[in-house]
């Protein structure tokens, strides 16, 4: 779930200017107290609260930069995502959403932006940050900087960051990955990219299985390819198999299921790494579990 250096301005110019308030007076609130006492936040922090981060977010040990969306913001969204981001069977998007909007590089303040620097966030993606006006992706503009607090600064937006976990389905991901590209051919042989497009939500394993129960080796499994991915659409936890995975079957074994006359058994074969859930990886229990294949595992 879940992933911002620079800020973004609209109501401000190219050079955000803090206010003297955030200059001169020492914050006495936490980061969701102040965002909570200033009434334009009503929505943000009910999905902070539903989403189990307040705690994290009011930590004083903690030192965070939040580009926070004010109720505007939210309120562009469609109904239908809303109503799955307020769904409890994908609390996971939902808190990888809502981190897609902290930094925990410290209190990154208005005048310390970079044009077109990198930021990473605490979900584990990233955001590019533009100047005059400060924003992000070109999408979310910074209407209000440096507002700060105990354990951090909040910048208001005036747009949701769109994380992988509203934008991209498993699909998406993989093909944009070059260490998939084994996996994409595969999907695409036997005709699986829509399946794995559609409404969810789905589970997809990371190990190569033949036989039905054979494990012929687990892949190696980079933190690119373990991804929860789309409200709008499908969410999985994908822990992909990558080109080394596949590489490392018995020589030709690729080639032959990639064959039309293949096609059933590869998709068998495809299916076997996929189970019925949103399961991310700390929801992971000991025991055998049926595939989308019908296979246990």
């Amino acid at each position: 779930t879940m992933f911002m250096p620079k800020l973004t301005l609209a109501a401000f110019t190219a050079c955000a200017i803090r206010s003297s308030s955030a200059q001169d007076v020492a914050p006495t609130m936490n980061i969701v107290d102040t965002a909570i006492a200033a009434g334009t936040f009503t929505g943000l922090t009910g999905l902070v609260t539903l989403a189990g981060l307040g705690g994290a977010l009011s930590d004083e040990n903690a030192s965070l930069t939040v580009f926070a969306p004010n109720d505007e913001a939210l309120a562009k969204l469609d109904n239908a995502t809303v109503a799955k981001l307020t769904d409890p069977l994908w609390l996971p998007q939902l808190q990888q959403l809502l981190l897609s909007h902290v930094l925990v590089i410290g209190a990154f303040t208005s005048d310390m932006v970079i044009d077109g620097m990198d930021a990473p966030t605490a979900s584990g993606e990233s955001f590019t940050v533009n100047t005059d006006p400060i924003r992000i992706n070109e999408d979310s503009v910074v209407i209000a900087a440096d507002i700060m607090a105990t354990n951090g600064v909040i910048h208001v937006i005036d747009n949701i960051i769109a994380s992988q976990a509203v934008s991209q389905t498993i699909a998406d991901l993989a093909v944009a990955d070059d260490n998939l590209s084994t996996l994409v051919a595969a999907l695409t042989a036997a005709d699986l990219v829509g399946a794995i497009s559609a409404d969810g939500p789905i589970t997809c394993l990371g190990k190569i299985m033949l036989n039905n129960d054979t494990v012929l080796r687990r892949c190696p499994c980079p933190r690119t390819s373990l991804t929860q991915i789309s409200f709008s659409r499908t969410s999985f936890l994908y822990t992909a198999p990558t080109n080394d995975a596949f590489a490392a079957l018995p020589e030709g074994t690729v080639d032959s299921l990639l064959l039309p006359e293949n096609v059933e058994t590869l998709k068998d074969i495809l299916l076997t790494h996929c189970i019925s859930g949103n399961i991310v990886s700390s929801m992971v229990t000991s025991g055998p579990i049926t595939t989308l294949s019908g296979n246990t595992i």
